[in-house]
Formats: structure tokens, sequence, C-alpha cells
């Protein structure tokens, strides 16, 4: 015989119901024991009454007596045969929770419910097919609007550069259609296989309706790295990464040229053994000419009709006195179109005090600059974009200048769209003091 199940021994819940129960049932016993003891005390004895009645009296008590049994016989069967309504259990409180309330029925969160919208797409879901490097389709997307009221449409927009959307009609009448005009441009490097569309309108809660676009980008020629970075290059030091075209129908080709706008960058290219002209090996050299840090896409210029081009991307970050601890900074844009603060931390590597003279934004957008003195040659800068962020360029750089350097450090930034979250920043401390250039 088992003292306690397996099963619910060491089920805490378990434990816990089965206590609350038997303490239920001890309070009502105890209840119970209480209303039968008070009710005897406050019942006077029949010996007590009995004798100060007469004779006559005694009959007639004894008679009310008999009727109420005959009417119990009579009518409590019926009673009987009535199902007993339902016994609740007072409801107990925890044993921990020292405040005990009764008869109180537990708080109900209500459910959270998904924003809907009252718009349907026709189709549901577009698919391109199989699409060529800078081959364009289009499509058009009937947006209806099934509701009873109004709707607006708060944003429109496709998750990748290669989708163009175009949708004039922002308002749309309960019962009536707007337009939605999907285009798809293939584009080089490696794709993805799905994409989307975001319609965001003006409904309660502000629903999003995502529709699904499917689009199978045919390569020409596939670069492998598309991505080179130089970390921590040194002023005066070369540095060489290698990368490889080829052309995926095996058939040969010639690399007119390959282009970069920075002057510390410089390429030399030659057919990979074996490969009959194919493929290219391509070796990217970094030379430190002055501390900065930046991202690019240089361009693989090329012999062939429809892909003249083909992009690397490459980054590089050449290190001098003053380093950023973040060598790329992100933020992300929200649906009201600001841009979180950008942080990092700015450090002296030689010995010596560090002073930030002014920080700049590469294209003169405004900016707000709070500076926290960390240690003598360390300080944590957050860097806050006032005005509107343009959908065009969601990149650009921050130009540092300081008191140990003649040229400025460059610390690369990029912005990120992903939705309506905005990134809050860690709270200043008391030393925060702020610069407005």
């Amino acid at each position: 015989m088992k003292l306690f199940p397996s099963e619910t021994f060491f089920d805490p819940e378990t434990l816990r119901q089965d206590y609350l129960t038997r303490e239920s049932d001890a309070m009502i016993r105890s209840d119970a024991e209480k209303s039968n003891h008070a009710a005897h005390v406050a019942a006077p004895r029949k010996a007590d009454i009995l004798p100060r009645m007469d004779s006559s009296t005694r009959w007639i008590a004894i008679a009310a007596v008999l009727g109420l049994c005959v009417a119990y016989a009579l009518w409590g069967g019926r009673a009987a045969s009535q199902p007993a309504p339902d016994v609740v259990a007072p409801v107990m409180p925890d044993p921990k929770n020292k405040t005990i309330e009764t008869n109180t029925p537990p708080s109900v969160t209500p459910p959270v419910v998904a924003a809907t919208s009252a718009l349907k797409m026709t189709p549901d879901t577009v698919d391109f097919g199989d699409v060529k490097v800078t081959e364009h389709k289009e499509v058009i997307v009937q947006v209806l609007n099934s509701g009873k009221e109004l709707v607006k449409i708060d944003d429109v927009k496709g998750s990748c550069g290669c989708l163009k959307v175009e949708m004039p009609e922002r308002s749309i009448e309960p019962g009536k259609s707007a337009t939605l005009k999907l285009g798809f441009t293939g584009q080089s490097g490696k794709r993805p296989a799905s994409y989307s569309v975001s319609v965001i309108t003006n409904e309660e809660g502000r629903p999003k309706i995502v529709l699904p676009v499917k689009g199978k980008v045919i390569q020409t020629f596939i670069v492998d790295p598309m991505t080179i970075y130089f970390e921590d290059g040194a002023k005066g030091v070369a540095k060489t990464q290698e990368t490889v075209i080829t052309r995926v129908d095996g058939k040969p080709f010639n690399i007119k040229a390959v282009t970069a706008q920075h002057k510390e960058l410089s390429f030399k290219w030659e057919p990979v053994a074996g490969s009959n002209a194919s493929a290219y090996k391509i070796l990217v050299t970094l030379t430190g000419i002055e501390p900065t840090s930046f991202t690019e896409g240089a361009a693989i210029l090329t012999d062939h009709p429809t892909v003249p081009a083909m992009p690397i991307h490459i980054g590089a970050r050449v290190t001098g006195d003053v380093v950023s601890a973040t060598q790329v900074l992100t933020a992300v844009q929200g649906m009201d179109t600001r841009v979180a603060p950008f942080e990092t931390v700015i450090k002296r590597v030689t010995p010596g005090p560090l002073e930030i003279k002014n920080i700049e934004e590469s294209d003169k957008r405004p900016i707000e600059v709070t500076q926290t003195r960390i240690d003598e040659s360390s300080i944590r800068v957050k860097v806050t974009l006032t005005s509107e962020f343009p959908d065009k360029t969601p990149f650009g750089d921050f130009v540092i200048y300081s008191n140990v350097e003649a040229q400025p450090l460059r610390v690369p930034y990029r912005v990120m769209r992903r939705g309506a979250q905005i990134i809050s920043s860690p709270g200043a401390p008391p030393d925060t003091k702020v610069l407005r250039p």
C-alpha cells in the first residue's frame, strides 16, 4: 500500500488542492458542530416547558405535532424525489495568504484579442515564379473593404528593396476596393525565395495585413563570399582577402574592372585554374591610410550583356588612437518615422585623456549628442537623429572630432526598419551632458 501515489506526491499543485480540500471539510464540520451546540444551548428543555402546561394544552400540542408528521409524510416524499441542489463548498483562500475573503469570485483576466482588419486581398498570395536577374514582373492585387466603416491605409511597404509597392488610393469605403500594384525585380546575389508586403490600417489596434510573396531569382553569377570584412586594420599595414565570382552556366566571361569609392581598397583578379574563364578569383586588399570605419558596395564589371555588374559588400575598420567599441551602430525606426538612439563607447587606446570636441552626421542631418564620461580615456556617446529619417538611405556615418588626432573618427551606422518598436536606451548617469551641434 502506497502512502502517497508517486504521480502526485511531488506535484505541489496536487498537494495544495488536497490540503485545501481537507481544510474545507474540517471547517464545514466545525461550523456544523458550532451550529448544533448553539441550538442545543438556546432551546429550552422539554422538561422545562411541559410541566407548565395543563392537560388540555398538552393534548393540543400533541395534535399539532401529529399534524406536522402527516404533512411531512404527504409532501416530503415529493420533495425527496426532486434532485438535490448542488452544494458548493466555500472557496478557501491560500493558507499562505493572511487576508481571508469569502464569497468573492476570482478575478478574471480578459483574453488578449489580436487586432483584425476588414480588408481582404485578392489574390491572398502572390507567386512571381522564376525571375531572371534585372527582369521585372508586376501583378495587381485588389484590396476589398468588407466592413461597414471607412478604412484608411497608414502604411504599405515591402520586405525587400526588390519589391516596388504602389497604392495611390489610401481610403477605402465600405464594400469598395482599392488597387495595390506590386512589382518584383530580380537582383543579383543570394536571394530568399519568400518575401512579404505589409499593409497597416487605422482600424482599432492598427492591424497589419501581410501579403505573402514568392519569387525565385535565376542567378547568372554567384559571388562567394559576397561580404568581406576587414577588422582592426592598422595604419600603413595591408591586409588581403579573396572572393570568387562564377558564371552559373559555365560559359567564359571577362572582368573589365572592379571599382570602389574608398581609396584604401585595391583589387586584382585572375581566372580560376581549370575553369575555362568561367570563374575568377578576386583579391581585395585594404591598406590603412588613416583611422576610419566604412561599409560600401564594390562593383565587379563584366562583359555580360544583361548582367554587367555584380556587387561585393565590403566593410573595414582601420584603427587609430581613438576607436569605437561598436563598429557599426544600428537602431530601429518606428512607424512614426522616429529612430531610436545610437550608442557606443569612444575610447583612446594610447596613454592620455580623451575629449570629444564635436560629432556630426555625414549628410549634415540634425542630431542630438549626449556624452557620459566613463574614465579619463573613455566616453559613452548617445546620438539621436532629431529629424524625420528618409526612406532611401538607411545608413550613414557619424564623424567624431577629438583632441587626439587631426583626422576625425568615422563610425558607420544603419537604420533598421523592422516595425513600430522603439529601442529604449539605458538611463544616463548624473554626470551626463548634452551637446547640440
